[in-house]
């Protein structure tokens, strides 16, 4: 069972940095594009945009997740002996590791962003 939990935090790390590289690359030219021509986007306003972004994301994920959690556990209540199917203390943890994994893989990617020179971004493309 712990190798199992291992795996599994291993996948969502995984998950959540490809995810959140994957967009932040998709949003690359629409940023440089406002920087090169002045419109007020600082790095830090870069870096702040993608950490809004990505954490409105997670956290509609773990509103769904949530929602879907509490639903199923109706479900597994007949699966389950001597476990109750709703454990605040599991979802606390869950939820704040899940936002944790989410801001580290917002941060790396909007620190990058916030280090590239516009004009040499569009001159490469």
């Amino acid at each position: 069972m712990i190798l199992l939990g291992v795996f599994a935090g291993l996948a969502l790390v995984l998950a959540c940095i490809g995810y959140m590289a994957c967009w932040r690359m998709r949003w690359r030219k629409g940023r440089e594009n406002r920087r090169a021509h002045g419109a007020g986007a600082k790095p830090l306003d870069v870096t702040r945009m993608i950490l809004e972004r990505g954490m409105k994301l997670s956290a509609m994920g773990l509103v769904a997740g949530a929602a879907l959690a509490a639903g199923l556990g109706a479900l597994l209540r007949t699966l389950l002996f001597g476990v109750t199917p709703v454990a605040p203390g599991i979802y606390a943890g869950t939820a704040g590791a899940l936002v944790l994994v989410a801001m580290l893989a917002c941060v790396i990617p909007a620190q990058r962003a916030a280090r590239v020179d516009p004009a040499a971004a569009l001159r490469s493309e």
